[in-house]
């Protein structure tokens, strides 16, 4: 699955419609490698996608809550069937006093085997209002599903599920098959009888890897699953000795059993017990192998060290992540990462970008935050690869490509000129003083709210997840006069 576009409004500290658009833009970089390595080319010719998405922004903008906005979108697709609770992870503006009656949108254009859809659905109250999905032709948009409530309006029985199994679905009587509120619909066809093509679809939507999602000790457990296989362990000992020289191997380890304590009386095992002990396999752990070396700095023996408990952390963390890097790249899935350069190293951080941008990769996108300005140079990223997130002083957060601005050419370089908020956005500092001064306390630095004609627009969603806006026309200060 290729992502073009991933939309979403009133989710966390975003109030309004945020389009964060994949698709490049009509740009001339100076560096001619990023025209060709940090583009993929889609089937119909025209249309060219951008293989890494960085977002950068101040202390508390909203960076992480922009990819958690995708998290949760993937989320709730994979578990809306599964987990009667999964709704409550999806958090609403707080800030605006009437969007806790304003649902919760997403939307996701991507390609799959050379066409282009779109799937979204919408969120209240721990339901679902809306879900659409549709493909996109030339001649137009065909829908697949439109769903309103639990009111389905349109479902292609020809590619989806047949009509006899579709209305199982909405059968009351048929207790734990019908489509519950909280549901979505996709989910639900792919839970019950579904076509070929159903499956397609929702394998596709679900083939996000999210880093942030899975929990260090999954990751770590699924890292130790890849050193069973050959291909893959030399696949991680490659990438890991790009980072690492000193690293000569990797393997599984035999724990070896605690001691026995001579001292205490041993009670003899049963014959049973001791036909279990005998066949048990000893518990193993991730190990990796260094050289040991004489005074005279001649190799002699090898050395083992356990990931978890005796590498860095830096080293431990890029042993979990690599086996998803590999999965993302093989499957030509995107893959998610929260602060990529303060996870690793900038330079390591660099260099999974530049995988990431190899000719060889023809398919796999990258998504990240990044909380430092050492990568946002030409020599790595195009503008229309930098997302800038800012927060207006109402607490809403704001993104737009750095392609977007004025006057701004495709040789940005400088961490200085970052620094400096020549691009936008920086942290708003109060009087940091103040904390040593006992006697005054000083007001924040009120925050400059941005520049948009949406704080005087209306949000609707139409029923097949278009988002439309429709201007204001009542004086904001009429209420005033009488």
């Amino acid at each position: 699955m290729i992502i073009q576009e991933f939309s979403f409004s009133n989710f966390k500290s975003f109030k309004e419609l945020q389009i964060i658009d994949f698709a490049s833009a009509n740009i001339i970089s100076d560096n001619k490698t990023l025209e060709t390595d940090n583009l993929i080319n889609c089937p119909d010719g025209k249309t060219q996608i951008i293989k890494s998405k960085c977002i950068y922004g101040g202390h508390a903008a909203g960076k992480t809550s922009a990819i958690n906005a995708l998290s949760v979108f993937n989320t709730v697709l994979k578990f809306s069937t599964k987990d009667n609770g999964v709704l409550a992870i999806v958090e609403p503006h707080e800030l605006g006093e009437e969007n806790n009656e304003i649902p919760v949108y997403f939307q996701l254009m991507f390609w799959h085997e050379g066409k282009r859809y779109r799937y979204g659905f919408e969120t209240k109250k721990g339901g679902i209002d809306l879900e659409w999905l549709y493909i996109i032709e030339n001649d137009g948009e065909k829908p697949y599903i439109i769903r309103d409530s639990k009111e389905v309006l349109n479902v292609n029985t020809d590619l989806l599920i047949d009509e006899k199994d579709l209305d199982l679905l909405f059968d009351s009587s048929k207790e734990g098959q019908a489509l519950q509120n909280n549901q979505l619909l996709l989910a639900k066809i792919v839970d019950s009888n579904p076509k070929a093509f159903a499956k397609e679809i929702y394998q596709a939507l679900t083939s996000i890897l999210i880093v942030d999602q899975m929990k260090n000790m999954d990751m770590y457990v699924n890292a130790e699953e890849y050193l069973q296989d050959d291909t893959r362990k030399e696949q991680m000992l490659s990438l890991l000795q790009d980072l690492d020289p000193t690293l000569i191997g990797l393997r599984m380890f035999d724990i070896p059993e605690p001691p026995k304590d001579e001292t205490e009386e041993q009670e003899e095992p049963k014959k049973d017990d001791k036909a279990e002990q005998e066949d048990k396999e000893p518990e193993q752990i991730a190990v990796g192998v260094k050289q040991r070396y004489n005074n005279q700095r001649e190799a002699t023996t090898e050395q083992v060290f356990t990931f978890i408990h005796q590498e860095s952390e830096g080293s431990l963390k890029l042993f979990q992540i690599l086996p998803l890097l590999i999965e993302a790249l093989e499957n030509q899935s995107p893959i998610v990462i929260g602060k990529l350069d303060t996870i690793f190293h900038p330079i390591v951080a660099k260099r999974f970008l530049e995988l990431i941008h190899s000719r060889e990769n023809i398919g796999t996108q990258l998504f990240a935050t990044l909380r430092h300005t050492a990568l946002l140079t030409t020599g790595l990223l195009r503008s229309d690869q930098i997302e800038l997130v800012e927060k207006d002083n109402q607490g809403g957060s704001h993104l737009y490509s750095l392609a977007e601005l004025k006057n701004i050419r495709e040789n940005f370089e400088t961490s200085g000129d970052w620094l400096k908020g020549i691009f936008g956005p920086i942290p708003f500092l109060g009087n940091f003083q103040a904390v040593l001064d006992t006697d005054t306390v000083l007001p924040p630095t009120p925050l400059e709210p941005i520049a948009t004609e949406a704080n005087n627009t209306k949000e609707t969603t139409t029923k097949d997840g278009r988002k439309t806006t429709k201007k204001n026309t009542t004086n904001p200060k009429s209420s005033d006069k009488k």
